[in-house]
């Protein structure tokens, strides 16, 4: 075999929220820059190649204490305007058209509140910026990298030999919906997170500020209990159609509508915990 050409990738994981500190402190930027970077010896790289091919997360966490903030989907155009702040007039809008560069991730199948991400490429060049991710932290109450009980669900979950133990994680992850509203006197908040992918070199003045009026014009502050209690009863909603589907007698579960009612909802249920899905089967399922 041959490895002519071959070139090796390192991702340091586990990191996010370890180098904290005030972006508008230069002092602070460059402590934490140099506390992320501390386990590699850059000495080692030559300068081209730090300012070519190594990058760094660099990102604004805004949080308002008890309530989940939400990105709005009509501030788009001005936060790609903020990260990439060289481009030139109306090119922000241009982006957030772009089928290729931009995808929209909406809350809960909110179309009023949605994250993005997007991968500005030439346009990103004079800001050192590969990359954009804007979204909310409020899926963290259920994020899971392991397949278990809030895994992303499909139309098998439906099958008479699993639609019991689908509607039994459903009532679980209800339960966590109701803790993170207050069960317990513990009310869960969730932040806005912007961040952008830069070349390592230019980390330390990249994202310095987030002005207060563009927070104003980009995210709408909900009162946490509200926002959990309109997650669990959205799953609520879900959890009693699919128990009623699985108590209809075989030969009407087998009617077309209701196997694509069914599915539609399992779509639906994954929404409440993950972006909607970009499958083009499950949107051909959800338009139809």
């Amino acid at each position: 075999a041959s490895f002519a050409d071959a070139f090796f990738e390192v991702e340091a994981r586990g990191v996010k929220a370890q180098t904290l500190h005030d972006p508008g402190d230069e002092e602070a930027r460059r402590e934490a820059l140099e506390a992320l970077l501390a386990p590699l010896d850059l000495t080692l790289v030559p300068a081209e190649e730090v300012q070519t091919c190594w990058f760094v997360d660099v990102a604004i966490d805004i949080h308002e204490e008890g309530y989940v903030l939400q990105w709005l989907t009509v501030a788009h155009p001005r936060l790609i305007r903020h990260a990439l702040p060289s481009i030139g007039p109306n090119v922000e809008q241009d982006l957030a058209r772009s089928q290729k560069l931009y995808r929209q991730d909406a809350s809960a199948h909110l179309s009023d509140f949605a994250g993005f991400r997007l991968e500005p490429r030439s346009r990103g060049r004079h800001d050192h910026v590969v990359y954009c991710n804007v979204y909310t932290t409020d899926k963290a109450a259920t994020y899971q990298m392991n397949n278990g009980v809030y895994r992303r669900r499909g139309s098998y979950d439906l099958i008479p030999g699993k639609i019991e133990k689908l509607l039994q994680d459903m009532d679980t992850i209800s339960t966590t919906f109701l803790d993170c509203a207050g069960r317990n006197g513990v009310i869960q908040d969730g932040t806005a997170r912007f961040e952008i992918r830069v070349n390592a070199a230019y980390a330390r003045q990249s994202l310095t500020d987030f002005p207060n009026a563009l927070v104003e014009q980009s995210i709408l502050a909900i009162p946490a209990s509200m926002w959990w209690y309109f997650k669990f009863y959205r799953l609520a909603a879900m959890y009693k159609l699919l128990s009623e589907i699985k108590d209809t007698p075989g030969a009407a579960r087998r009617w077309m509508p209701n196997m694509m009612l069914a599915s539609v909802t399992v779509y639906m249920m994954n929404a409440v915990m993950y972006r909607p899905s970009e499958r083009p089967a499950e949107q051909e399922l959800a338009k139809a």
